[in-house]
């Protein structure tokens, strides 16, 4: 229904009557009310034309509602529970059933997606691959559905199965799924095991943007911005903003602690629509330095929300580019054929959001994720040096932070993961009484707000010294 060029925007949570007035002022637009069933009986009398009939899911498999959807996708088609297929035959509807996927023998997911894999893998797009938990009736299944991607929900751990044996394993069927896609293709929505699904993608060359829960992808990933918006935007776009501790004299003072914060999530662009907005609103926000890690690639997904955020930006609020770069991947799981291209796309995202600052979670622990490769610590700044790069942080922080430089560049190894606003004064005072100077926080978005920050600062004494992550770099720079 949203593959003509009326889009539907629908409300799904407050955050979409937030950014709806963030939409081109000059589109228009026509608000419509409905009842508790009210939506789909509007849609089925005014978009009847479009719809051929009815694909059944088995509600004692839910691995079938993604199946059901790529049929749906591919057929023109609208998913339905068997109940519901039953009202929608008859007037005045009289939808006729064009799967029943009831039918089926199957008993498991690994039976459900190597059906799709036989018969629908080669009918959905070429370019775009999904992830999707079958419970997630809304948000980004729309934007699936419309570009007819294929969408599974594969676990892929390696673990010990009688049925594991070569590629008959819900893992290796997922690896076969990712070989039919060319290197650079989007992987979209998430996995059920981000470790080793994240590395899978990345071997694969596949850029993965977590997104099962982004609404309304369809609209803001094709509306056109107005010229004024075109204009605004450019007009916004400069050098990137001092914050206001940014006056301090180059020159370090002995005795004093610099220490930043850095939010993480920045990659994930349903945190950019939803949690990220929230923490936006914090009142605490622009009273304190801190780092916000960002997509890069949100001018190309959501551009009204990524002028929104350079627009509302205070001088105390840094950005830095989302793990790790252009999309989310593993720099050391990317074939080597894949890393002149991936960094090509990164520095063009990069320069579009003007970023100057990245963030990179790699492979080398299940937590700490640092990236440690002196190869291609080296690749990373020597690409993207010229087009502005000014420094990287890694991974998702230690007990004990370190930094050096590569290639001209400095390198910053994260202190953290913060996860508490306790656990972070811990480790705060626990790296400065070992004589850190220079502190870099990894805080873990979902739980910490700015407002945590502001009150967890209060109990430090006048030798911490606050600085955005970008200053803390110009600041190690002269100790290096």
């Amino acid at each position: 229904m949203n593959r003509g060029p009326q889009r539907l925007y629908f409300i799904e949570n407050d955050d979409d009557i937030f950014w709806l007035s963030e939409l081109n002022s000059s589109l228009t637009r026509a608000w419509l009310s409905f009842s508790r069933d009210g939506p789909l009986a509007h849609l089925l009398t005014f978009y009847r034309d479009h719809l051929k009939g009815l694909v059944l899911y088995n509600p004692a498999l839910p691995d079938t509602r993604n199946v059901a959807s790529v049929l749906a996708a591919l057929q023109d088609g609208i998913v339905v529970s068997p109940e519901q297929a039953q009202e929608l035959q008859k007037a005045p509807h009289r939808l006729p059933i064009l799967a029943d996927l009831r039918l089926h023998a199957w008993k498991n997911a690994l039976q459900v997606y190597g059906w799709a894999y036989e018969h629908l893998l080669s009918e959905c797009s070429a370019t775009l691959l999904a992830g999707l938990d079958p419970a997630i009736s809304g948000h980004l299944r729309s934007f699936l559905v419309t570009h007819r991607v294929f969408t599974c929900w594969l676990d892929t751990r390696n673990l010990p199965r009688l049925s594991s044996i070569h590629w008959f394993s819900e893992r290796g069927l997922f690896r076969r799924i990712l070989s039919r896609f060319s290197p650079g293709s989007l992987y979209l929505g998430w996995f059920p095991d981000e470790p080793s699904g994240i590395r899978l993608t990345s071997r694969a060359a596949l850029l993965t943007f977590a997104s099962d829960h982004c609404t309304n992808l369809t609209v803001w990933s094709t509306l056109p911005e107005s010229a004024s918006a075109q204009e605004r935007d450019a007009a916004s776009l400069g050098s990137p903003q001092l914050s206001r501790e940014g006056t301090l004299e180059a020159r370090t003072q002995a005795g004093r602690v610099y220490l930043s914060f850095t939010f993480s999530e920045g990659d994930n662009l349903q945190y950019c629509q939803h949690h990220l907005l929230r923490l936006w609103q914090d009142p605490a926000r622009g009273s304190l330095p801190l780092g916000w890690t960002i997509a890069p690639a949100l001018q190309q997904a959501m551009p009204a929300l990524a002028r929104f955020y350079r627009r509302t930006a205070s001088a105390n609020d840094e950005f830095l580019a989302g793990p790790s770069g252009a999309a989310y991947l593993l720099p050391s799981c990317l074939p080597g054929a894949q890393r002149a291209a991936f960094l090509k796309l990164t520095a063009e995202y990069m320069q579009a959001m003007q970023l100057t600052l990245l963030q990179i979670l790699d492979s080398n622990t299940r937590f700490s994720m640092k990236f440690l490769h002196p190869g291609l610590q080296t690749l990373f700044i020597t690409r993207l040096g010229p087009h502005g790069l000014r420094g990287i942080f890694s991974g998702a922080g230690s007990i004990s932070p370190s930094w050096h430089r590569r290639a001209g560049l400095p390198i910053y190894q994260n202190l953290g993961l913060a996860m508490t606003p306790r656990r972070t004064l811990q480790l705060i005072r626990r790296a400065a009484a070992r004589g850190q100077r220079f502190i870099n926080v990894y805080v873990f978005a979902w739980r910490i707000s700015p407002g945590d920050l502001l009150a967890l600062v209060s109990q430090l004494d006048d030798t911490f010294c606050l600085v955005t992550p970008g200053r803390l770099l110009e600041l190690i720079e002269h100790k290096l």
